[in-house]
């Protein structure tokens, strides 16, 4: 379940053409509904916990796999989140860490060759959107007594369309799909026709954080030019 827009969107397609080192996020749907007015459900408003993604991107009939693992800590209270990521594209491992600050709008992005910093991107409150169509409220992850009891939901927008289960007691995410058009869901169409493919799953969350060191940054970091998503959140890789 994508409980906040974030994104970054740094001429992906392009870059992913030429085999150059790029920034992207992978795509989490924005939940607009806000937590006094939602339909359904709100997740927690801080949390940590583990990801994995598989994700394909089909480019003018060039393809791209990406795949990997994360760690996120998100606080909406204070409008920030952070990710540490291991992931390949194209089997070329990329890691980094991520922090998004939108309270002070500004992103951070650091790996092997510094700290980089842009403007930040959205960040929208994590419930459930009113659009929503709950699939089952009565299905378990898990075997007999060690399992967990989820609900299910349905979004459909203009393009693409997001599949994603959520645990019926604390509105937690467990997993996600997201298929459909990239211009779609980033709201940008300068790359030409692009179908994406994203599966997430989500593991070891806890409440709250517990060390808000995960949200520190390098006291010096260079300016970046990239383009911020206005529409849709995207992970970085």
């Amino acid at each position: 379940m994508i409980l906040f827009s974030i994104g970054l969107f740094s001429d992906l397609i392009t870059e992913l053409k030429r085999g150059e080192r790029f920034i992207m996020f992978v795509v989490f749907v924005a939940l607009l509904s806000s937590a006094s007015a939602a339909k359904y459900c709100c997740a927690p408003p801080q949390w940590e916990g583990d990801m994995g993604i598989v994700m394909g991107i089909v480019n003018q009939g060039q393809s791209t796999i990406v795949e990997g693992t994360m760690t996120i800590s998100t606080d909406e209270v204070n409008e920030i989140v952070a990710f540490n990521q291991t992931l390949a594209v194209d089997g070329k491992p990329v890691n980094q860490r991520i922090v998004n600050d939108k309270k002070n709008n500004v992103m951070y992005i650091m790996d092997s060759t510094g700290c980089h910093k842009t403007v930040a991107s959205p960040f929208l409150l994590g419930c459930i959107p009113d659009n929503a169509t709950e699939t089952t409220d009565n299905i378990h992850y898990g075997l007999g007594s060690n399992s967990v009891k989820v609900k299910a939901y349905t979004i459909n927008y203009s393009g693409y369309s997001v599949y994603m289960a959520v645990t019926a007691d604390s509105c937690v995410p467990v997993t996600e799909v997201i298929t459909g058009s990239l211009e779609a869901i980033t709201g940008q169409q300068e790359y030409g026709p692009s179908e994406t493919m994203e599966a997430l799953s989500f593991a070891n969350i806890s409440p709250g954080i517990a060390n808000r060191a995960v949200f520190d940054v390098p006291a010096q970091c260079e300016p970046r030019q990239t383009q911020p998503i206005g529409r849709r959140a995207l992970f970085v890789i």
